[in-house]
């Protein structure tokens, strides 16, 4: 049997722990990793609108595949004014098998730290970009997952290196738990559902 290692590097197509992608290779090795995943996916995003990548996630959540994802609150509800789709309302409503494959959304909430002359000392919106496959590879860059990211200049570096992962995924799960709002698809804000 092969170690965990050496699964992870016959389902990307390079050797090095951590290899830099640019416009336009870095989307289809984003696409590609995404498909690989057999466990989780742990995806921050500011938004989702590429037709790829939510083709993607239904395919994994049917091989059973569990997918966290930390998602903008602003976006969550559209269409926005850009006309952008219910994209978290699609993957709520993904089939699902009786297996592990899930998916549980959370929107992203920060926390109300002002410094003293009042300005916020944390963003008051979530533009991280990182997905971690597996626990294995971690994905970070400028790459949206939006169908604009597919023919812009956007640029990814994926990680194999086991202590970048870790620390990729310590901070994803305490963002998650922390600043994270259960997705409802019934509630928008300023409404009160049932």
């Amino acid at each position: 049997a092969l170690r965990a290692h050496d699964q992870v590097a016959l389902r990307i197509p390079f050797q090095q722990p951590v290899k830099f992608f640019a416009y336009p290779e870095c989307w289809g090795i984003f696409l590609s990793i995404l498909r690989s995943a057999r466990k989780s996916i742990r995806h921050t995003a500011y938004t989702i609108d590429a037709p790829e990548v939510l083709d993607a996630y239904e395919d994994r959540v049917k091989h059973e595949v569990s997918i966290q994802l930390l998602a903008e609150k602003s976006k969550a509800y559209g269409p926005s004014p850009k006309g952008e789709p219910e994209f978290l309302k699609t993957l709520h409503e993904f089939p699902r098998p009786a297996g592990p494959g899930q998916v549980h959304i959370k929107l992203f909430v920060p926390p109300s730290r002002r410094k003293r002359d009042g300005s916020a000392d944390w963003p008051t919106a979530l533009h991280a970009k990182s997905v971690i496959i597996d626990d294995e590879i971690a994905i970070v860059g400028s790459l949206n997952a939006t169908q604009n990211s597919s023919t812009y200049f956007e640029m990814i570096t994926v990680v194999r290196l086991e202590t970048e992962v870790l620390a990729q995924k310590e901070i994803f799960c305490r963002w998650f738990a922390d600043y994270g709002e259960d997705y409802d698809p019934d509630s928008r804000p300023g409404t009160s559902a049932g």
